[in-house]
């Protein structure tokens, strides 16, 4: 009876990528590397050969293929043509729909290039190398990884591409087929993509608060404007209390206390003493 291990080698065996036909590997051995043109007829035996992988999300594929990471840098690229590859390494850029093509099939309107930057090149010359990787399956445009995902692909080499990169310098792509990628769409999430909605929720927070302060103080503006104003009590409401006042401070302050004025009575008073003094 077959162990655990044994049927998860058989499966994996039943699952790998089909290998190419006699007449796909002529087709294929036609590629020009070193060439500014990248369809050519070599680039169908790919294309219709990966169309019959299995359309699934696991690892399915994978059998018998080696690792990029440890062939790189491809000395002699005709040698390794045709031969199924892991890809792992960082997106360095969105994936980007490839165009038409001359002809009609399964990849019509479906092909996206995927660069993807593959680090630790055992090479002396260079740490670091972008390949580009053209997929069947793609996510719809909103769903695609973001630049700085790690990304995993399944893919056979098809050429050499010479083509400038954005500085106009001429540069040489290592090129592939395969049929899709895998990524930690969660965990993998990249800084433009977090600071996006942080960006828009700070933004409405401020919008949402200039508009409430503006809204206080119009509404600050519009009760004070409705109150009746404050009227300031008449001068001749505090000079009557004191407006007939006598000047003698004594006679003020007894008037003020509500005493009956004396000063007519004090007179005749003084005027009697003094009459008989003189006596």
């Amino acid at each position: 009876m077959p162990t655990g291990w044994s049927l998860l080698l058989l499966g994996s065996l039943a699952l790998a990528a089909p290998p190419l036909s006699d007449a796909q590997q002529q087709q294929l051995a036609t590629a020009a590397d070193h060439s500014p043109v990248f369809e050519e007829a070599a680039l169908y035996a790919l294309l219709t050969h990966v169309a019959t992988w299995p359309a699934a999300d696991d690892d399915r594929g994978t059998a018998g293929a080696m690792s990029l990471r440890d062939v790189l840098p491809l000395d002699e690229p005709a040698n390794h043509r045709g031969e199924l590859f892991v890809i792992e390494g960082r997106l360095a850029a969105i994936p980007r729909p490839f165009g038409t093509l001359s002809r009609l099939g399964p990849w019509d309107q479906r092909l996206r290039q995927w660069p993807i930057l593959v680090e630790g090149v055992d090479a002396s010359s260079q740490s670091e190398a972008v390949v580009l990787v053209y997929l069947l399956d793609n996510p719809a445009p909103a769903d695609l990884p973001a630049v700085g995902t790690h990304v995993r692909a399944i893919a056979r080499f098809y050429k050499l591409w010479t083509s400038p990169d954005l500085e106009g310098r001429e540069r040489n792509y290592l090129t592939f087929v395969g049929r899709r990628a895998q990524w930690q769409p969660h965990a993998a999430l990249g800084v433009g993509r977090l600071m996006t909605p942080l960006l828009i929720a700070v933004t409405l927070l401020l919008t949402a608060y200039i508009v409430l302060r503006q809204w206080l103080r119009h509404r600050g503006a519009r009760h004070a404007a409705d109150r009746p104003p404050a009227t300031m009590p008449a001068l001749a409401e505090y000079d009557s209390p004191s407006a007939n006042l006598p000047r003698d401070p004594a006679e003020a302050l007894a008037r003020m206390a509500g005493e009956p004025d004396t000063s007519r009575r004090t007179l005749p008073r003084q005027t009697e003493n003094t009459t008989d003094a003189r006596r």
